[in-house]
């Protein structure tokens, strides 16, 4: 189908990754890093960093790493330095492309898989949004 390499910004509690210090996966709860590598992704944990999404609920990636980035916060207490992006497999499906705000949208339109977000207007940088299939490549 319709599959797309994309980035997902992420919260990282752990050393999981640091080529000095690898403790393997995380038991923090704030460690939505090895959640997500443990078990994929969880929607029910939309919007607890940012409150809302400028296109509604659903799984936020990007095709543009930066912007993927500028959703990374740092945990307070973080024994590394470095921060977690993901490099991810997503099903697509049937996509939708949107250049306005829809915050209160709890899912893609009947008929579609997903929401794109295009760049112009509101936006700098494109957004994919949904509940799709989707599984990490790369940390």
């Amino acid at each position: 189908g319709n599959t797309r390499r994309r980035w997902h910004g992420t919260v990282r509690a752990c050393t999981l990754g640091d080529e000095e210090r690898n403790d393997g996966f995380c038991n923090n709860q704030t460690c939505s890093m090895c959640s997500i590598l443990q078990s994929s992704f969880d929607l029910a944990h939309f919007g607890r960093r940012t409150n809302r999404g400028r296109f509604g609920t659903g799984i936020y990636t990007s095709a543009t790493s930066s912007k993927s980035n500028d959703y990374i916060l740092q945990h307070s207490h973080a024994p590394s330095p470095y921060r977690a992006i993901l490099l991810t497999e997503v099903v697509m499906g049937r996509t939708i492309k949107l250049t306005v705000d829809h915050p209160n949208m709890k899912e893609p339109p009947a008929g579609y898989d997903a929401v794109v977000g295009e760049p112009g207007g509101i936006l700098n940088y494109d957004e994919s949004i949904g509940e799709f299939q989707i599984k990490p490549a790369f940390l």
